[in-house]
């Protein structure tokens, strides 16, 4: 299976054709469109890990994208643990 994901993070860029994505935080919105042999693409699922400070001050925010499985046969039903 070949797939390609590409990640989109927006910044209130207007007349965009991509991923609507996901509120991470009230200034950040992040999508990801996952092009695929099976379905053409397909809007990725955001799954949020965790979030924290850095010891510089820095907001940091970890996380990954899925594919649904209702969109492709391989896609995931269930979140990764936290430990990945």
């Amino acid at each position: 299976m070949m797939f390609f994901v590409m990640v989109l993070v927006f910044l209130g860029f207007a007349g965009t054709s991509f991923a609507i994505g996901e509120m991470v935080t009230d200034k950040l919105r992040i999508g990801a469109v996952i092009h695929t042999e099976e379905a053409d693409q397909i809007d990725a699922v955001w799954q949020k890990g965790d979030e924290g400070v850095t010891a510089a001050g820095d907001h940091v925010i970890w996380g990954y994208f899925y594919a649904d499985p209702a969109d492709v046969s391989w896609g995931m039903t269930a979140p990764l643990s936290s430990g990945f």
